[in-house]
């Protein structure tokens, strides 16, 4: 499987995290409303995406992954590891409309959830940005145009 180039263009990693932050944020509360969902991680640049070994194409590098784990609203404590399955093999696996995987614990007691959207959407939302900047060329050669015809009507009246 080849994955299109990370996208570097400002608009689409925000519209990508628009589009991701919604998605999950509407998941979390009619999903998982007893636990306070924390995110571990985010948007990756490249750099940071291979200091936390992440994958060569990680959707994190899209802005289109999360990772978080879960705390118990009424103790706070946060869900050991085989919790943490339980809830992603009871709630997120069978609910979430996008890839999503269970990750062990490498250190400590807990471990966390990785959620994420397909990368295909970034060709939608890279087409918008283009689209935003071809709007924008236009919007500014317009007001140059506008400019222009100004100077010259006012060149004729003088």
């Amino acid at each position: 499987m080849s994955y299109p180039k990370i996208p570097t263009g400002p608009i689409t990693i925000a519209l990508n995290g628009f589009i991701m932050d919604t998605v999950f944020n509407g998941f979390c509360e009619k999903y998982l409303p007893a636990y306070e969902v924390e995110t571990t991680s985010g948007y990756r640049t490249p750099a940071e995406n291979e200091n936390a070994g992440g994958a060569t194409y990680s959707a994190h590098q899209y802005n289109l992954a999360r990772d978080f784990v879960l705390k118990n609203k009424q103790t706070g404590e946060y869900l050991p590891a085989d919790m943490q399955k339980k809830v992603w093999e009871e709630w997120v696996k069978p609910h979430w409309n996008g890839y999503t995987y269970y990750n062990p614990p490498k250190t400590g007691k807990t471990g966390w959830i990785h959620v994420n959207i397909d990368r295909a959407i970034t060709d939608k939302t890279k087409m918008l940005e283009y689209a935003i900047g071809g709007i924008s060329l236009f919007l500014g050669v317009k007001k140059i145009i506008e400019k222009l015809n100004k100077g010259r009507k006012n060149d004729r009246t003088n």
